[in-house]
């Protein structure tokens, strides 16, 4: 399908490499980032109708897989950025209108594996 669907990692001191992600559905493609602060590797999983966030602390490089922060959902469109102590997000999930709405996810609730519905709308 001529599509990004898996993220790789490479230990370069035993050139090892395993993947660390794969999205199955052909209708997603994969591209990944790195937060703002440099914190967290971020893996989205998009189309244009909807988005699934992973991310993985680059502090923790023992911690081989990643976390689901944004779960899919169809027509919800989501981004994310890692600063200070809180995820910010902007989504248009919740939002009745074709705007949009920034909400934050703090690193202790994060940590704490409490992401489902823990967001709070900022604006």
């Amino acid at each position: 399908m001529n599509r990004s669907y898996k993220v790789k990692k490479l230990n370069i001191e035993t050139m090892k490499e395993s993947t660390i992600f794969v999205d199955p559905d052909q209708t997603h493609y994969v591209d990944i980032g790195v937060t703002k602060d440099g914190k967290y590797l971020i893996i989205n999983s998009n189309t244009k109708e909807d988005s699934e966030v992973w991310v993985l602390d680059r502090d923790q490089p023992e911690v081989t897989l990643p976390t689901k922060l944004i779960p899919r959902r169809q027509n919800v469109r989501a981004h994310i950025d890692h600063l200070r102590d809180f995820f910010v997000m902007i989504t248009n999930h919740g939002v009745k209108t074709k705007n949009y709405k920034i909400a934050t996810l703090g690193d202790q609730q994060f940590s704490d594996g409490k992401i489902n519905d823990q967001w709070e709308d900022l604006v």
